[in-house]
């Protein structure tokens, strides 16, 4: 083997896995954006800030592990923030390190504030300390917290290999995040046909989950 070219398709490969991302995120910024137009939608939640990206680097810092963004939002008639809708890519590192995973994930979440890799609150595995509260596992699919929105705190996730078009864009992360905001149950929101969909189907002794896929 070329020792030198293989570097070089190595680098090259690593650099679309980046383009690619990139151009997921902005997708999904877009269309998330869209959708929180939606009349339902507008009655519960307004934008209150822009997006804000979040970025983990390795520990060489040569490379990402994971990159995502925040939309804060605030309930109708509140003048403050009060939860944070987000995504995150994760290609390597924490963020697809539960048991039974070996591909990146995509993470879409509400949570109370915006993902921040630099302050420890982001996606990862192990999800939880001792001293911290379990979420509760709602059809194998959906992490849900106690919260002020309608439905809780929220988070599923996806085979990022299974995003690969606009349409699975709407069908895998626009109509789920609509339904699930909108407080509807997860059987509405992440229907059993809907494929790619990570499930969390048990829990280790220090706080990681074992997971399989519904297309799988």
């Amino acid at each position: 083997m070329d020792i030198g070219k293989a570097i070089t398709d190595s680098a090259t490969f690593l650099a679309g896995v980046y383009r690619e991302s990139g151009n997921l995120s902005n997708l999904l910024k877009q269309q998330i954006s869209a959708a929180l137009l939606d009349p339902e939608l507008k009655g519960l939640f307004r934008s209150a800030g822009p997006w804000i990206g979040a970025f983990e680097e390795d520990p060489t810092r040569c490379m990402y592990y994971s990159l995502g963004a925040s939309l804060p939002l605030a309930r109708k008639g509140k003048r403050i923030t009060d939860c944070a809708l987000f995504f995150q890519i994760s290609l390597a590192g924490e963020g697809m390190a539960a048991v039974g995973c070996s591909e990146p994930l995509l993470h879409i979440g509400l949570w109370d504030e915006p993902i921040s890799f630099s302050n420890n609150y982001y996606m990862g595995f192990p999800l939880f300390c001792e001293d911290e509260v379990a979420p509760e596992i709602d059809g194998e699919v959906l992490m849900r917290w106690q919260g002020n929105p309608p439905g809780g705190l929220w988070l599923y996730s996806l085979r990022l290999a299974a995003v690969n078009t606009p349409d699975d864009i709407q069908r895998k992360v626009v109509e789920p995040v609509r339904a699930l905001l909108a407080g509807k149950s997860v059987e509405v929101a992440l229907p059993a046909s809907l494929t790619g969909v990570v499930r969390y189907r048990g829990m280790t002794e220090d706080g990681n989950f074992s997971v399989g896929f519904s297309d799988h």
